[in-house]
């Protein structure tokens, strides 16, 4: 066996297998990586945005429930006040018709 030859192929055969196999690599490596962000994370920061722009909207919607929910419960009591004070008056009338 001759120690400058493996599987039949000399070092300068084995090198040129290498550098084809690593530029083969290297392409699909590259290319790989530009679809990826192509493909994958361009679609996803879309995707991350719409988002972001969904939970703020929904924040300011629920801030703007808050306070109108806010403004109904002042106005309840305010009915409620008012109706106390008709219920007193009615009784009172009621008092003096007996």
């Amino acid at each position: 066996m001759n120690v400058h030859r493996i599987l039949g192929l000399g070092w300068d055969e084995w090198a040129s297998i290498i550098v084809i196999i690593s530029t083969i690599f290297g392409a699909f490596s590259y290319t790989g990586k530009s679809m990826l962000k192509r493909y994958v994370k361009e679609p996803m920061d879309g995707i991350r945005d719409d988002l972001q722009k969904s939970h703020k909207m929904q924040q300011k919607n629920i801030d703007a429930l808050e306070k109108r929910e806010a403004q109904q419960d002042k106005l309840l009591d305010q009915h409620d006040k008012m109706l106390l004070e008709h219920n007193l008056k009615i009784n009172n009338l009621e008092e003096k018709v007996k």
